[in-house]
């Protein structure tokens, strides 16, 4: 449910014989059917009469414009109001000669869920009161604007640099601000400029309590009773934002919330149980008789490790990560079958041949008999066994070599003869 926003407005005329000042309140409607409060106030000028006519012009044109529902967003809806508004003085100036040079300042708010859009021309004043202060949110375009410069070329603080006769826009002042929770704004004409900030900021505090309209008028009774004799008329709209709502949690959302937990949780168990039964597997034991075989052809291109083939190794597929082969990392030249782009890297697969060992013929020309195993002799060194093997001995014993690319020591053997 939307919080409504607290707004009013009222007006005194001051020591002047016409009330030249305008405001008005309506809807800003966006193309795509969204809406938000608006909030316009224009002080007329140019003369008897004029001035009334072209800050009445001002506000019934740009409300108009502003509640077509004709632009995308609110920055849009703006601009083209203050357009409109501008066209309609200038074609009332083109049917009545005589109000030539009559014109009006403007300052408009539209007050979003969360953003403030303004827009402003001349020096009525958007102001924001909070534990800060007064702020002005919006530029001073009269010459009062330009601080120590005006005074210097003595030039009068009230004269404006900007306005809307119908003519070209000299300056436009467009922005937008966060709308802060629990705060009071004002919209008002230079005539509330008769009271020092600290005053606007002390009435505000003794009617803090008090309706938007109570608080406007407090206001305009302080202008009065400083009793200036040339005081313009002045024009005020307080309104204020409803405080922040405490978020609210219905059962619905609190069971959605309580079954989210849930799932999580089970997915979570379910990857830790996977995890486990991944880890603590049984291997197949080395002495099954499907794996037996001699130590030195454990590397062999036969070899099988934890059930997966040796050769070619690549970490591309889909499966478990597989064991790197010894030779073939360092052939790659990597500790890590990752390639530093990410990319999957293919290893190569080196065969290592294996000994063999081949059983001698007799002397005497009979059938081949099994060697009788033997104690192996101790070589001096290791190198040595591997690298020169010891030659043939008269009695026709004789010692295969391993190869020179096999990992494996020579196996020295026997033969009968």
């Amino acid at each position: 449910m939307k919080q409504r926003m607290r707004l009013a407005g009222d007006a005194v005329i001051g020591m002047r014989e016409e009330q030249q000042d305008s405001f008005g309140t309506g809807l800003a409607r966006l193309a795509d059917g969204r809406e938000a409060p608006l909030v316009v106030i224009a002080d007329g000028m140019g003369g008897h009469a004029g001035g009334a006519v072209a800050s009445t012009l001002a506000i019934e044109y740009f409300l108009a414009t502003a509640e077509s529902g004709q632009c995308a967003d609110y920055a849009e809806t703006l601009r083209q109001a203050l357009l409109a508004a501008n066209r309609a003085i200038a074609a009332r100036v083109e049917q009545d000669p005589h109000l030539d040079g009559m014109g009006c300042t403007i300052v408009a708010l539209v007050v979003d869920e969360r953003v403030l859009w303004m827009i402003s021309v001349g020096d009525s004043l958007l102001l924001r009161v909070n534990a800060v202060g007064l702020e002005r949110l919006n530029a001073d375009h009269s010459m009062a604007g330009l601080g120590g410069a005006a005074a210097e070329l003595g030039l009068g603080q009230h004269l404006l640099r900007s306005a809307l006769t119908g003519r070209t826009i000299a300056l436009i002042d467009e922005g937008r601000f966060s709308r802060d929770a629990d705060t009071r704004y004002l919209l008002a004409t230079d005539g509330i400029l008769t009271l020092e900030p600290t005053t606007i900021l002390e009435v505000l505090d003794r009617h803090a309590a008090a309706e938007p309209i109570d608080q406007a008028r407090a206001l305009l009774a302080a202008v009065t009773a400083v009793g200036r004799p040339d005081q313009d008329n002045c024009t005020v709209i307080v309104f204020r934002t409803p405080p922040a709502r405490p978020r609210r949690f219905s059962a619905t959302r609190i069971a959605l919330g309580l079954i989210f937990v849930a799932l999580g949780i089970s997915a979570a168990t379910l990857a830790w149980l996977y995890g486990v039964r991944g880890t603590d597997a049984p291997h197949e034991s080395a002495s099954a008789p499907q794996r037996a075989m001699a130590p030195e052809a454990a590397t062999g291109s036969g070899s099988r490790r934890d059930g997966y083939r040796a050769d070619p190794i690549s970490t591309q597929g889909n499966g478990p990560a597989r064991e790197q082969h010894p030779v073939a990392s360092t052939a790659a030249g990597r500790g890590s079958a990752r390639s530093g782009n990410g990319q999957g890297m293919t290893l190569p697969y080196l065969e290592t041949p294996q000994a063999t060992e081949t059983p001698a013929a007799t002397a005497t020309g009979g059938a081949a008999t099994p060697p009788t195993p033997t104690p192996t002799p101790t070589p001096t060194s290791t190198a040595a066994a591997t690298l020169n093997p010891p030659p043939a001995t008269a009695s026709g014993t004789a010692t295969t070599a391993a190869p020179a690319n096999n990992p494996v020591a020579a196996r020295p053997t026997r033969h009968r003869s």
